[in-house]
C-alpha cells in the first residue's frame, strides 16, 4: 500500500536499515521499467542504492535498468525495495543496486561519490 510521507520520516526511518551511507545528491536520471522509458530525480546515493522522485508511481519489487545519472552513462539495474507518494503530484522510492561490480563500484565513487562524500 502506498503511503503519503515526507521525505524527512523516509530518510530518518530507512538510514538505520542501510550498511553502506547514503548521501544528498541532485541529478536527474533515466531508466526503463516494465519496457517502459521513465526520467526522474534522485534525491540521494550510495554504491549500493539510490532514492528516486518520478512524477509516476514505481511498482514495488520491480527491476530497473538505469541509463543516465545526470549528464554520465550509467548502466546498473536495481531493485526497487520500497515506494510511497509524497505529494499528489510525485512518488519516492528506494532502489538498492543488484549485485554491482567491483568495478561499478568504484565507478560510482570516482565519478559520483567523491565529490559529495564527507571526507572523500
Amino acid at each position: 500500500m502506498e503511503q503519503l510521507l515526507s521525505s524527512r520520516y523516509l530518510a530518518d526511518t530507512l538510514l538505520e536499515r542501510r550498511n553502506v551511507p547514503r548521501y544528498p545528491f541532485a541529478a536527474t536520471a533515466s531508466w526503463h521499467h516494465a519496457g517502459k522509458f521513465f526520467r526522474g530525480e534522485v534525491l540521494d546515493l550510495s554504491t549500493d542504492g539510490l532514492m528516486l522522485k518520478a512524477p509516476q508511481r514505481i511498482k514495488k519489487s520491480g527491476v530497473i535498468e538505469f541509463h543516465t545519472l545526470g549528464s554520465i552513462p550509467f548502466d546498473l539495474s536495481g531493485q526497487v525495495r520500497w515506494t510511497a507518494r509524497q505529494d499528489c503530484s510525485c512518488y519516492m522510492a528506494g532502489v538498492k543496486f543488484i549485485d554491482p561490480t567491483r568495478e561499478q563500484r568504484r565507478y560510482l565513487e570516482e565519478n559520483y561519490l567523491m565529490d559529495i562524500a564527507p571526507g572523500a
